[in-house]
């Protein structure tokens, strides 16, 4: 953690303020300007799209072919922002989760207060249902006004009989719109992003009349039995820090499987701040590993359903390329996967480098490394490395230059900017062979 970079990002939230007890049209001016002043890297390509005639954006990464999506709700008070300006944000989510994504565009108070947002919400998740897309490749995001969407819109697919999706991630959840947290007193001199007037402008502008304590307004005070795993992260300086806190023992206590994540000493949505705050990068990836552990990733190697209809292109070529391998040669292919060949280099480290292997490719080059540990071509050593012995540098030393020429070839039948994918089909080449390797050498 940086002292300095957490001073920094402090000043600059209070160098540029929103108000949102004042003026509407200049605080929703504002934060599309905030939203929007960094540029996105090249890879994210978006789109707009809909969901069961509900607007909505498509985020995605190039060379990410995944079936994994995340459902994103907007923050903005419920009365500003769009799926369009929260494209920064969702890039920087989907990136260590591997996934692709579509934010809604749910509609805004006070134009159009409770329950809209919920009803639009609700509307595209089932949209999404029923395109195709099962409930377990699903997970719900959302910042601030956008987490409380999340938890709502979990309770109202309970409701209507819904499945739940595979997890839910809810990033400085407003989920109490009565404002009644203790941290709304305790943060307000420390919180540089919002005020309690500000929440209170938003909570008449969304709920009006309407019973602040309704689950699906404040979820807070919902039935949360049977709701999907969720991931609560909050920065330690928020005057929301108690909606997490307290939806946390509320989840617990209903027997919803829950972490809490706070940073200490940061802002509202401060993973928004990647570029100049450690944490926020740090805490992108606990969200990436939480929902990596949560979708469904179970499936038959090489089924096209998981590895796609371009990658079954190319798992045919590479599978032709490798028929007449060895085991010796289908040995340094793991060698090269997992430990980029003689160098000793973290497993973990190198397996991220191949664009989106899943949780049971992983598992088949586990099982492959562990074979290859007991036949004394790889073993431990410092630091929880795995470390390549003598034997099996003569291994590679033996078959590299023949299965380089043959890996060569093999790629050359594809475009270079097809390389990450047919390295995804590699992968799980690897992991289909993982169960003969483990028979074959141990």
């Amino acid at each position: 953690m940086s002292k300095a970079q957490r001073e920094a990002v402090h000043q600059a939230v209070r160098d540029y303020p929103l108000d949102f007890s004042g003026d509407l049209a200049v605080a929703r001016r504002m934060l599309h300007e905030i939203q929007t002043s960094r540029p996105l890297p090249d890879d994210v390509r978006v789109s707009p799209t809909d969901l069961g005639g509900i607007p909505s954006v498509a985020v995605a990464l190039d060379g990410v072919d995944t079936p994994n999506m995340l459902l994103h709700f907007h923050g903005g008070g419920y009365a500003a922002g769009s799926a369009s300006d929260a494209t920064s944000l969702i890039a920087a989510v989907i990136r260590p989760a591997r996934a692709r994504a579509i934010a809604v565009d749910y509609r805004l108070a006070p134009e159009h207060p409770y329950p809209a947002a919920v009803d639009d919400c609700l509307a595209a998740y089932r949209a999404l249902l029923d395109s195709g897309v099962p409930a377990s490749r699903i997970a719900f995001t959302g910042e601030s006004a956008g987490g409380g969407l999340v938890l709502a819109t979990l309770l109202a697919a309970k409701a209507a009989g819904l499945p739940q999706p595979a997890a839910a991630v809810a990033i400085s959840a407003w989920v109490d719109v009565t404002n009644s947290g203790e941290s709304m007193r305790t943060r307000a001199a420390v919180d540089p992003s919002l005020t309690p007037a500000d929440l209170a402008a938003c909570a008449d502008y969304y709920a009006g009349a309407a019973d602040r304590t309704d689950p699906l307004i404040s979820p807070l005070f919902g039935d949360l039995a049977g709701l999907a795993p969720l991931l609560l992260q909050v920065g330690g300086d928020e005057i929301l820090l108690d909606d997490s806190t307290r939806l946390a023992a509320r989840a617990a206590t209903a027997n919803v499987p829950v972490l809490l994540d706070v940073t200490p000493e940061v802002p509202h949505v401060f993973q928004g701040m990647s570029a100049v705050l450690d944490e926020a990068g740090e805490a992108l990836v606990r969200i990436g590993a939480f929902l990596q552990s949560h979708w469904d990733t179970a499936g038959p190697a090489l089924n096209p359903q998981i590895i796609g209809q371009a990658e079954k292109h190319h798992t045919a070529l590479l599978e032709r390329a490798l028929s007449g391998t060895t085991v010796d040669e289908r040995q340094w292919i793991t060698l090269n996967l997992a430990l980029a060949a003689d160098a000793a280099v973290e497993r973990e480290a190198h397996i991220a480098h191949v664009a989106d292997v899943t949780a049971w490719e992983k598992d088949g080059i586990d099982a492959a490394l562990h074979a290859l540990v007991g036949s004394g071509l790889l073993a431990a050593g410092t630091d929880a490395r795995l470390e390549v012995t003598a034997a099996g540098r003569d291994l590679v030393t033996g078959v590299r230059g023949r299965m380089n020429e043959v890996l060569s070839h093999a790629y050359d039948t594809v475009s270079p900017a097809d390389h990450a994918v047919a390295a995804r089909a590699l992968t799980a080449i690897t992991a289909a062979l993982s169960a003969e390797l483990a028979q074959s050498i141990v």
